[in-house]
Formats: structure tokens, C-alpha cells, sequence
């Protein structure tokens, strides 16, 4: 079916007037469609990766080594699902804004220059077209993604807990199939 945005809402998750290119911490869960196993699976309370899953990881790593401005923090694949947390460290230079700002009003653009929501979908794009290139075409990320906004340390450590513990938590996860 073609989207007709007459008939379908597509509302957005997203904090309405929230900058997400702001210097911050993120914590991010991205899934597969319909929660489909594509990345391995867990033995004995551990993730064991699949070479999906592998390229996967090796992608996420790639965004700490490619943006200076971004330092990644903990982090886990699921047989399912990647949870990871994101740190925006302050990199906009007076100008960039506005340039950003009066060139939007030409052109469309789904992403704001170095926000979450590019770094991303650019993350989804990568692994995406590894995928297509290896054989791995019926392999599809669920549309969106999930962030929290992570506001003080106490958050973070919470947050950080989970991650770590989440492949031994595996069964009780809301997103164990």
C-alpha cells in the first residue's frame, strides 16, 4: 500500500521541541522488523554473534571511529534488538545553525546534521546495504528507533546496568520473542 498521509498518521515519538544535535547522553534501542532473531542468539545467558550480528557490532563501533564528535558507551546486540548508549559531545560552531536552518528551507531533509536521528538512520543505511551486498536481503530494521534522553549520572548507571544485563535477562525481556 503507498502512504497517503491523508489516511495514515505517522506521528513521531520524538520530544517535539527537543534538539537532538544538543551535547547530551542517549540511550537508543533499535529492532529488527517484527522483532525477527537475525543477529544470533543467547547461550547460557550470553550473546553469541552471528555474522550478522558481527557486522552489526563492527557498524555500531564505526560510528565512535568515524564522528569526533560522538563517544559511544555501553552497548549490546540482542538476538533481535541493539541497545547502546550515545554520547553527543558539543560540536555545533556558530553559524552552523543557521546554515542548516536557511538551507532546509530549500531542500528537504529528513535529518538534522549530526543529531541522533541521522547518526542513526545512517547506522540503519550501513547495515542495511551490508546485508543486501551479502546474501541477506529478507533482513529489514522495524521503521524508528527508541531513545531516552539520559539526564544525570544516577540514570545513566541504571541504564548502563540494564545494557550489561541484558543478555542474561534475556526471557524476561520485553522483547524476547
Amino acid at each position: 500500500m503507498v502512504y497517503n498521509s491523508h489516511i495514515h498518521r505517522r506521528n513521531s515519538i520524538r520530544l517535539r521541541h527537543y534538539d537532538y544535535s544538543q551535547e547530551g547522553m542517549y540511550f537508543i534501542t533499535i529492532c529488527t522488523k517484527d522483532r525477527k532473531s537475525y543477529f544470533g542468539k543467547i547461550v547460557d545467558h550470553q550473546m553469541v554473534l552471528n555474522e550478522k550480528g558481527r557486522m552489526a557490532k563492527l557498524f555500531w563501533y564505526k560510528i565512535g571511529k568515524i564522528h569526533n564528535f560522538v563517544e559511544l558507551k555501553e552497548f549490546v546486540i540482542m538476538p533481535n534488538h541493539i541497545h547502546g548508549i550515545i554520547i553527543l559531545k558539543n560540536q555545533m560552531k556558530q553559524g552552523d545553525l543557521e546554515k542548516y536552518e536557511k538551507h532546509n528551507l530549500m531542500v528537504y531533509h529528513s535529518f538534522k546534521p549530526k543529531s541522533i536521528s541521522s547518526l542513526i538512520g545512517h547506522y540503519k543505511a550501513a547495515v542495511k546495504k551490508w546485508m543486501n551486498n551479502n546474501n541477506y536481503g529478507d533482513f529489514c530494521w522495524q521503521r524508528n528507533y527508541y531513545e531516552h534522553i539520559i539526564r544525570d549520572d544516577n540514570r545513566l548507571k541504571t541504564i548502563s546496568h540494564y545494557i550489561v544485563n541484558n543478555p542474561k535477562n534475556w526471557k524476561e525481556d520485553r522483547f524476547f520473542p
